[in-house]
């Protein structure tokens, strides 16, 4: 992976600071976030997808994945930091899914709430992904609010939803219309074309030529 940024995490440049960077790469479709705590062993990776969204991270020496691993990570407070493009390479690990508004947990660091629902704009918290087991077989097994602007389109969550089901009710009533239009516009060219029609079913005798003089 080509480092795009790195530097050290202080109480001058502080991890808020170093999302907003993140967000910021708007040329960068998809940033890996690497972390080194300078006071103990702690260090990861954070996956951050384009519009600014964390999908996931991992704790290197526990190998704690989801929330957990990015709450944890962005803890940091003094260490070291690189900013990281994967370029086509597909990191599966740190992608749990998670589709978190990475600009909502700025007021939050550096300690995130235990739980992410917060974040999650009133969405089912447990619908979301936390292992990277679940992530790897299912990557789209999350609900998608309305708003969401992560480059994908309104996912239906619900199999029998109305949306996939064909409407009999309603597509009787439209077949109906269109037989009573198709009539109607009959009717109308028939009254407009009678004489004509009349015309094709009793031919008129042609006129005799006149006599000689």
């Amino acid at each position: 992976m080509d480092i795009v940024i790195e530097g050290k995490i202080t109480t001058d440049e502080g991890m808020a600071d170093i999302v907003q960077t993140v967000i910021d790469l708007k040329n960068l479709p998809n940033a890996i976030l690497r972390l080194t705590s300078a006071g103990d062993e702690l260090q990861g990776r954070i996956a951050f997808a384009q519009g600014g969204y964390i999908l996931g991270g991992r704790v290197n020496n526990t190998d704690e994945t989801g929330y957990p691993a990015v709450r944890k990570l962005l803890s940091i407070t003094e260490g070291n930091y690189a900013i990281l493009d994967p370029g086509r390479t597909h990191v599966a690990d740190v992608n749990q899914t998670l589709w978190i508004k990475a600009s909502r947990v700025l007021d939050y660091l550096p300690q995130l709430p235990p739980s992410p629902e917060i974040f999650l704009d009133g969405a089912d918290v447990n619908s979301i992904n936390t292992t990277v087991e679940k992530a790897q077989y299912d990557p789209m097994d999350l609900k998608v609010s309305s708003d969401d602007k992560h480059g994908t389109s309104n996912i239906v969550g619900d199999r029998k939803s109305k949306t996939r089901s064909f409407d009999l009710g309603t597509w009787r009533v439209l077949r109906v219309l269109f037989v009573v239009v198709a009539v109607l516009l009959v009717s109308v060219g028939i009254v407009q074309y009678w004489d004509q029609i009349i015309g094709l079913f009793h031919p008129q005798p042609p006129a005799a030529a006149p006599a000689p003089q």
